[in-house]
């Protein structure tokens, strides 16, 4: 038995990044990490992880207002920032 704690997280662009290499880790080991939101300002591609999770409509948001963050933009789009939680 492991000792580690089961891990939710908000997932930030739920493109070939985010749904495919980041998030599929969710999917593949739930008792790891849950992803709990999705901020994705493609409605197709935000209903496709929001399926795929099981994320309530309130969860899967067009823009990001999520305390915590997996940011899965290409890296040249990508602004870095930490904010408390």
């Amino acid at each position: 038995m492991s000792s580690m704690r089961k891990v939710t997280a908000a997932l930030i662009g739920a493109g070939q990044r985010g749904a495919e290499a980041y998030a599929s880790y969710g999917l593949a080991y739930p008792d790891e990490i849950q992803f709990v939101a999705v901020a994705e300002r493609d409605p197709v591609r935000r209903e496709r992880f929001k399926q795929a999770h099981n994320l309530p409509e309130q969860h899967a948001y067009a823009n990001c207002g999520c305390p915590c963050k997996v940011i899965s933009s290409p890296s040249q789009r990508r602004i870095i920032g930490i904010e408390p939680i």
